[in-house]
């Protein structure tokens, strides 16, 4: 293999690491939506809103059936 060929294929394995590693760092790290967040003016508030209120939701249904804080075998 001539010394051209191994440079080029040099290039296309680092290019292919680092390419790698980016998206492993945008995906698993930094979370991509929070970044996509910061550039539209989305409404958080409405959406924790909307989320607490389905929490008190769920536990009010939960006493309603007669649900308790309790182990798996009954106790309290």
């Amino acid at each position: 293999m001539s010394s051209r060929n191994f440079g080029i294929l040099f290039a296309f394995i680092c290019f292919n690491v680092f390419v790698a590693l980016l998206s492993y760092y945008l995906f698993r790290v930094v979370k991509l939506g929070n970044l996509t967040n910061k550039f539209h003016n989305n409404k958080k508030g409405a959406k924790a809103k909307s989320t607490v209120e389905k929490t008190a939701d769920g536990v009010a249904n939960a006493a309603k059936q007669g649900a308790h804080a309790g182990g798996s075998n009954g106790e309290v």
